[in-house]
């Protein structure tokens, strides 16, 4: 079995349930199967948010890296920034980080902030589109409210939201607010992984990476 990101839950899940029928198991990128949701998020995005500054530190026409990219986000909200097919604050932020996932998008990004600041938003537009393209958000909302144990109301969700802007004011509200179905989700969270031992579990090669 490889794995990887939430693929290491389905690997973990599989070794619990099916450890006998495994004859060997790589799981790159683990996900802590303990995680709430609201840890698992608030880790994913203060890691995407370090990730992103680092790319925006080599932005030379971006006075403030991190900044500048919400001074974007505002004039994409006041109507100041275009693109064809149109383009939304939510469009900027996947964007962002959707460039993290994959070292190759840094300098696409980075032509993109400077074509923005232009006022030209079609390339991040672009890049909005290709993080759309990478998973299905309706799957994505089922897994996370079912696998993760979640705040239950609103209410309990906006608190969430306003801890996570403190962490990472950038991203960290757009990265929490994809999941707030998950306030109203129908159902209840999955039960919890029993923990492997040495003598169940099959022979795996775990990899962790720094900033994941």
């Amino acid at each position: 079995y490889l794995g990887y990101s939430y693929g290491t839950m389905l690997g973990l899940v599989y070794a619990e349930r099916h450890g006998d029928h495994l004859r060997a198991a790589v799981l790159d990128g683990i996900l802590d199967p303990t995680f709430t949701l609201e840890e698992w998020l608030t880790s994913q995005a203060v890691a995407t948010e370090d990730a992103l500054a680092e790319i925006l530190d080599r932005c030379s026409r971006c006075s403030d890296g991190l900044g500048s990219l919400e001074a974007i986000v505002d004039a994409a909200d006041t109507g100041v920034l275009n693109a064809t097919q149109g383009l939304s604050p939510s469009d900027i932020t996947r964007a962002a980080i959707v460039a993290t996932y994959d070292s190759t998008l840094a300098d696409r990004l980075l032509d993109a902030v400077d074509d923005a600041l232009d006022g030209d938003g079609n390339e991040l537009r672009s890049l909005s589109d290709d993080f759309l393209g990478l998973a299905s958000f309706d799957v994505y909302t089922a897994v996370s409210c079912l696998d993760n144990e979640r705040p239950r109301d609103p209410a309990a969700f906006d608190a969430f939201v306003d801890r996570i802007a403190i962490v990472a004011p950038v991203l960290g509200p757009p990265i929490a607010n994809e999941l707030r179905p998950c306030a109203s989700w129908p159902t209840g969270v999955a039960p919890p992984l029993e923990a492997l031992s040495d003598a169940t579990a099959p022979p795996m090669l775990l990899l962790g990476n720094t900033g994941d």
